[in-house]
């Protein structure tokens, strides 16, 4: 149970770092413009990378 409640504390902390990253990559992309689509590209890479894993430990 303790685990589990750490596991979920990592996961919103996580999620939250993503957010604030987003956020701010597009604050810059406003600026360059151009770079915008690079910047969510890495986003959902990243967020694909983290999410995959745990949808995959779920369904098996």
């Amino acid at each position: 149970m303790r685990l589990r409640a750490i596991r979920i504390v990592l996961l919103l902390l996580f999620v939250t770092l993503m957010i604030a990253l987003v956020w701010y990559q597009y604050q810059y992309a406003k600026v360059l413009g151009e770079l915008k689509t690079f910047f969510l590209i890495i986003d959902i890479l990243l967020i694909v990378a983290f999410v995959f894993p745990i949808l995959v430990r779920r369904i098996l």
